[in-house]
């Protein structure tokens, strides 16, 4: 169900308050069974390992894609300040699927505690929505 946070401020003149409820049939009209996507962040050692992990996973149908990029952490690990080289990947994935997907992440990468990490994908173009949700879609 589409809940809306914040109330609609509604003026007296009758053209605003039309777009308003205009605008609410809109949002409470959509298809309550639409899909939702996430981005998914994981941090990997190096290229060889994110690009392994990542090539899997669209085998898998898991994320219908992995932008990988070079990232300097700092981080903390065990007592100490860490500053290190690694690969961000950034998936493209079903948010129903995240559960699987962290899973096989979790699997495959070396890491004791590895970044994985999800956010919702508030808004897309219909068509590259529409290439995600095909490209995950698995027997």
């Amino acid at each position: 169900m589409i809940a809306i946070r914040y109330p609609f401020i509604v003026f007296q003149s009758h053209q605003a308050t039309s777009i308003i409820y205009v605008y609410a049939d809109i949002l409470q009209n959509r298809d309550e069974t639409s899909m939702n996507f996430s981005s998914a962040l994981v941090t990997f050692p190096d290229k060889e390992c994110a690009k392994s992990i990542a090539e899997e996973i669209v085998k898998k149908k898991l994320a219908a894609c992995a932008n990988l990029f070079s990232v300097e952490s700092i981080y903390r690990w065990k007592g100490n300040i860490n500053n290190e080289n690694e690969i961000g990947a950034v998936f493209k994935i079903r948010s129903e699927d995240f559960e699987e997907f962290s899973e096989c992440v979790r699997s495959l990468h070396p890491y004791e505690v590895p970044c994985i990490v999800s956010y919702e994908i508030s808004n897309g173009t219909d068509d590259y929505l529409d290439w995600i949700r095909e490209s995950t879609i698995r027997d």
